[in-house]
């Protein structure tokens, strides 16, 4: 469902996404050498990704209701992210606002040509509704490639959107939400020197057209985005690129793993109403076997399973254990964290939650973990090495047994490594830490090296997850592994 805004005398598309799941998941493959940014599908990356081939619905004009493919594919290499987004426009559109000369008037107006656009959206803070209009706090960042503005020198426009429901400072445009507040929306651009350079139109006739807008070479934040372009054959090819951390605070972080949601939409003629939006997209990254996991659970939606994660039992007894994501005031990386929230499990069933896109083997992996309740058993801790939900490596906490313990679980029986007494609390998060180079596995809680041992069990690249036991409900935050070096 969709809807429509004018802000600032500019036409502006609304997604109104009823959920924030994503139905559809791109998926980033591991670039051997980056992409040359020309507007060519033919480097070996794009030839290598699968493409995701998206229906995306126009929102007004002309052609409200209709809609037209967009094919995307995404990389990745140690330091960038890259982005390859095609869409049939038979017109290419690549002026804008041109000043034409009103000989009755004697002065410049602003002529009828605009130019294309294609924009790329990511969460920075808040559940990524793709709704401009759902009046929750929500900032995104946002890329916009224009064909006149900031395509010729090798840029997208950098911005952010904000939404709050109270007035920001700067410039911001205030609207009706659906739930019947209101809602402030700012579209600022980054910081630093911005990708285009508007000129006013001179008082007297020239000899030449004169430039209404420069595309010229940002600098700071406003810089991050470099993007090549091509239009062939009646089709848009824009490629974009971005460092994965940027370091700056208007920019949405990605790590090499994981499961983020964005959104996309290309303009024919841009502020002639013939907008094409589509998402939330779930974006996965590809390790094949050598990158790291990371998951804070900040992006997901509330109330659902996490992107990218499976729900598995060793030994099951019961109706599968619920793992929802959860806001959590007292979260070491607030807001969210994944939370096993319902299970009548009992004895030996053990319950999971396994991330999809990732396979180790030696590791340095870290979670933090809070027990919440638990009558048979509580705690939790994590899992690694696993070929499935019955085979794989795990270490956990148990504040009713006082111990700190590890183990491998071998066709869903447990057998226990190594084990220490300590005592830990239910509602208190711990840090656990775990090493494993070869057959030698090391334990930590809270930085504390408790647990040593020896294993030659499973001996090859696995996948990583969260465990606990029985009836044991427990809150897990910042999920972080890496390969040993």
């Amino acid at each position: 469902m969709t809807t429509h805004i004018f802000y600032g005398g500019a036409f502006v598309a609304l997604m109104m996404s009823t959920s924030v799941m994503a139905e559809t998941t791109l998926t980033a493959v591991r670039a051997e050498k980056p992409p040359v940014l020309d507007g060519s599908d033919n480097d070996a990356v794009w030839t290598k990704a699968a493409e995701l081939q998206i229906e995306a619905e126009a929102t007004a004009g002309p052609r409200e209701g209709e809609t037209i493919t967009v094919r995307l594919k995404a990389a990745y290499d140690d330091s960038h992210l890259y982005f390859l987004l095609s869409w049939h426009d038979a017109s290419k559109d690549d002026t804008h606002k041109s000043y034409v000369w009103n000989e009755e008037k004697s002065a410049y107006e602003v002529g009828p040509d605009r130019e294309d656009v294609a924009s790329l959206s990511f969460p920075i803070r808040g559940a990524f509704t793709g709704d401009m209009l759902s009046g929750t706090e929500e900032l995104w960042d946002v890329w916009h490639w224009k064909a006149a503005r900031t395509a010729p020198a090798g840029y997208a426009m950098d911005k952010s959107h904000a939404f709050s429901a109270t007035m920001p400072t700067g410039k911001a445009n205030k609207f009706k939400a659906k739930n019947g507040s209101e809602v402030w929306i700012a579209r600022p651009e980054d910081t630093g020197g911005s990708a285009t350079r508007r000129h006013a139109a001179p008082d007297s006739k020239q000899g030449s057209t004169p430039v209404h807008y420069e595309p010229v070479k940002p600098s700071g934040s406003a810089a991050d985005v470099r993007t090549g372009h091509l239009h062939r054959d009646g089709w848009w090819t824009v490629e974009f690129a971005r460092k994965l951390r940027t370091g700056h605070a208007d920019d949405a972080p990605f790590s090499a793993a994981g499961t983020y949601l964005m959104g996309i939409a290309v303009f024919d003629k841009s502020e002639d109403e013939l907008h094409y939006v589509a998402g939330p997209i779930a974006l996965e990254f590809r390790n094949a076997g050598s990158g790291e996991v990371v998951a804070s659970f900040e992006h997901d939606p509330i109330n659902a399973t996490p992107r990218g994660w499976n729900i598995r039992e060793t030994n099951p007894t019961e109706a599968m254990a619920t793992w929802h994501v959860l806001a959590d005031a007292s979260a070491p990386s607030k807001p969210n964290v994944l939370a096993l929230t319902k299970t009548k499990n009992v004895g030996s069933t053990f319950n999971l939650a396994i991330a999809k896109n990732a396979s180790l083997k030696d590791l340095d992996l870290t979670v933090q973990a809070k027990a919440v309740r638990g009558e048979e058993d509580q705690g939790g801790g994590p899992i690694w090495r696993c070929t499935d939900e019955n085979n794989y490596y795990v270490c956990r906490f148990n504040p009713l047994e006082s111990n700190f313990r590890v183990y491998k679980v071998v066709d869903g029986k447990r057998k226990q490594l190594d084990s220490a007494e300590i005592k830990t609390q239910t509602g208190k998060w711990y840090t656990v830490r775990v090493t494993m180079a070869g057959n030698e596995i090391t334990c930590y809680l809270d930085g504390a090296k408790l647990l040593v041992a020896k294993d030659d069990t499973f001996k090859e690249a696995g996948m990583v997850g969260l465990w606990t036991k029985a009836d044991a409900a427990t809150s897990f935050d910042s999920l972080v592994a890496h390969p040993q070096r």
